[in-house]
């Protein structure tokens, strides 16, 4: 995975509060979570902890909030981040100090926004309009130098991640669709899309999305190309979840272009995926 730096400059006092900024923060925890499981590293500044999160406040005050979001941030920033020296204290480091870096207009030299320029690597902002969930075009002397993505979500990682083929299919569809009508924690292991083309994927992903877009369930029932219904197999013997854990529970099932069926079962609101279908054999038979 591509170097990822904590974006300092992603803190300008823009907040209204702590409370507003410590809101805004479920997005970071969870890429910090994803990335501790992943025993990556996150590099950061030594001016980090001073920069403002209100016009009167900086990190270091975070010190003192309380609850529970709080106490996640600063426990996941510890522990993926290094503790000093920080990567600009170091003996070596990729960019040139006599040189000028330029993001939207602004001086960006000896921050963590030119290092990832210049080593090609990855910005992990906090909310704020210059780099929530965007490509991040970095000049140097007058030069267009790179574009570096500048990372607020998991939706946004997920997809980089895939794109560079550094993440694998289940955990993007877990990171892809947290929080939304379909759930892929519980799909199984050799019923998944690990074996399908690029194309077939590339389906699925495509009907997944205008799944989760409907807003009511009559919507998805109504809607011919995903053709959702119950799973009613044939006979016993014809039902692919007989003897499994997931026996008993109404089964129900989505077209991700033909050939390919979803199946899951749902709870409250949300679609639970069990098992993926490539060539439409079990839905012969139900």
């Amino acid at each position: 995975m591509d170097k990822i730096y904590l974006n300092e400059m992603s803190l300008d006092g823009q907040f209204s509060s702590m409370d507003a900024f410590i809101d805004s923060c479920d997005p970071m925890i969870k890429c910090l979570n994803y990335l501790k499981k992943q025993n990556e590293k996150v590099y950061k500044h030594s001016t980090f902890y001073k920069q403002k999160i209100t016009q009167e406040k900086t990190f270091n005050d975070l010190r003192g909030a309380k609850g529970d979001k709080a106490r996640k941030l600063k426990i996941l920033l510890l522990s993926t981040t290094d503790n000093p020296p920080f990567w600009d204290e170091e003996d070596h480091f990729a960019q040139d100090l006599e040189s000028t870096y330029i993001y939207n207009n602004q001086d960006v030299s000896a921050t963590s926004v030119a290092e990832a320029a210049e080593e090609q690597g990855m910005l992990l902002s906090f909310s704020h309009d210059q780099y929530r969930d965007c490509k991040v075009a970095v000049r140097k002397n007058e030069q267009h130098l790179s574009d570096i993505h500048s990372v607020y979500s998991t939706v946004y990682m997920s997809e980089r991640l895939l794109q560079k083929q550094e993440i694998e299919i289940h955990d993007y569809l877990k990171m892809k669709y947290e929080g939304t009508r379909l759930d892929f924690t519980s799909l199984e292991e050799g019923y998944g899309l690990k074996n399908f083309e690029k194309s077939e994927i590339q389906d699925c992903l495509e009907s997944f999305d205008r799944f989760v877009t409907h807003e009511s369930w009559e919507d998805i029932a109504g809607d011919t190309g995903l053709y959702y219904k119950s799973y009613e197999p044939a006979s016993k013997s014809d039902n692919w979840f007989r003897g499994a854990k997931y026996d008993g529970l109404d089964i129900y099932k989505f077209r991700c272009k033909n050939p390919k069926r979803c199946f899951g079962y749902r709870k409250n609101d949300v679609f639970h995926v069990l098992r993926m279908e490539r060539d439409h054999k079990i839905s012969d038979n139900g």
